[in-house]
């Protein structure tokens, strides 16, 4: 092997564990996982062998529809009143491009079987970390001061910089992604049910109401399917009534925790801090009426912020002027920026993968698909880093490689034990033997 063939394959290894640390980091900090994400593109750039990096026209045709999202982004341009912010939000979105075109340009001998499975367990080792550590600093704080709403949503993770609308996700999808490790030794499912539950109590702590109710949502269909339609009903009664059972338990437990789900109810009083319902509806309705002024193309990239805040003066809505507001729904987000075609974008790549993860017996990523659909209902979650690095990251991967942990491109030695919990546990109309006949 010459030096040269041996300097690619380290940088091939370099791409694999750079990707490996782009999850590690995602819940702990999206900054260093930028980092990683750069350092994964320079040994992407750098690990020659682009005669044989094509990708095939299959492949190609699965990750166009993200890549043509970002491409009519960078459109966008044209037809933006602000095109300076316009940049910024390109910038922050640039992974949307970056990752897909990695994954389908891989260094050769990147990416090996195990891969996707190293990637899962570094992203719920991310989320055990930052629970861990945001817990031994809301205990420190609660010995200090004796206030228990240290445990409680923006005051856990607020060291971290991080909104708790996006913990919760990283905690809910990590907790999506977990069932795919209990299927393997009574040890590894010792482990994982222990994780399953600390997680849970994470989510319940960080209280994001409208992430909160994605995410049970999700789950609910998730267990519903892989259990009480398979005759494990019992176990489906006890899982479930365990969550609710934590889920009330703290709810109820915190002080503010109870008080954010009490001003739910509240109709008139809009607050920032309290985040009502109304709110939201506010927000809402402002996005909607802006909206029907430019339906199909959108007002461009970087503009939707100003065009917003000139409806919520139109409306005498103060606080969304004050605050200047996104539209706190990444669909309407995208409309408004991008118009329909956008929109249409966004849809196909999800249903996409709903599909995939269907033909390919994945129900924990079907259910990672609905809890991310349902939690852009009530979040940008493309408009901020946080958001985009995990939507890029692991969207990327589901499109690119549907069934990445069962077929990919070397063999491993876990093949046929991963081949047989695929045959034996198939979903409703899902044929696993016909990836593997193909």
């Amino acid at each position: 092997m010459s030096i040269t063939e041996k300097i690619s394959d380290f940088l091939a290894s370099v791409f694999s564990a750079a990707l490996v640390l782009v999850a590690l980091f995602i819940p702990i900090n999206p900054s260093a996982s930028a980092w990683a994400m750069f350092l994964a593109f320079c040994a992407w750039l750098s690990a020659g062998r682009w005669s044989q990096r094509l990708p095939e026209r299959k492949t190609l045709s699965r990750a166009l529809p993200i890549l043509l999202f970002y491409g009519l982004a960078l459109l966008g341009l044209a037809w933006s009143t602000a095109p300076a912010s316009g940049w910024d939000v390109l910038r922050v979105q640039l992974s949307l491009f970056l990752v897909p075109l990695m994954l389908l340009s891989r260094p050769k001998g990147s990416l090996l079987r195990h891969q996707y499975r190293r990637i899962v367990r570094a992203f719920l080792a991310g989320n055990l970390l930052a629970m861990l550590l945001s817990l031994l600093r809301a205990a420190l704080r609660f010995y200090q001061t004796g206030n228990p709403d240290v445990f409680s949503y923006g005051e856990l993770v607020s060291w971290l910089n991080l909104h708790p609308a996006y913990s919760t996700f990283y905690a809910g999808l990590g907790v999506l992604l977990l069932f795919s490790e209990i299927k393997r030794s009574e040890r590894i499912q010792a482990s994982a049910w222990s994780l399953f539950t600390a997680l849970v109590v994470y989510l319940f702590l960080l209280n994001s109401r409208g992430t909160l109710l994605a995410f049970l949502v999700a789950f609910s269909g998730y267990i519903l399917w892989r259990w009480w339609f398979n005759g494990q009903r019992q176990r489906f009664a006890r899982t479930l009534s365990w969550v609710l059972l934590l889920g009330v338990t703290i709810s109820l437990g915190l002080p503010q925790n109870r008080e954010r789900m009490y001003s739910m109810t509240k109709t008139k009083e809009i607050s920032v801090q309290e985040g009502t319902a109304s709110l939201r509806l506010e927000i809402w309705k402002g996005a909607w009426q802006t909206l029907r002024q430019e339906p199909f193309s959108g007002y461009g990239t970087g503009s939707v912020r100003e065009n917003l805040v000139d409806t919520y003066e139109e409306m005498h809505f103060q606080t969304g002027v004050d605050a200047a507001f996104n539209a706190h729904n990444q669909y309407l987000q995208t409309w408004l920026m991008l118009g329909l075609p956008g929109l249409l974008l966004l849809l196909i790549t999800m249903v996409q993968i709903g599909i995939d993860s269907w033909r390919n017996n994945r129900p924990e990523r079907i259910a990672a698909i609905v809890f991310l659909g349902m939690a852009m209902m009530s979040e940008a979650m493309l408009e901020r880093q946080m958001g985009v690095l995990p939507f890029a990251f692991f969207v990327a991967l589901w499109v690119i490689f549907p069934s990445s942990d069962y077929w990919m491109l070397d063999q491993g030695k876990d093949s046929g034990s991963d081949l047989t919990t695929a045959i034996q546990n198939p979903l409703p109309g899902s044929n696993p033997l016909k990836k593997v006949a193909g």
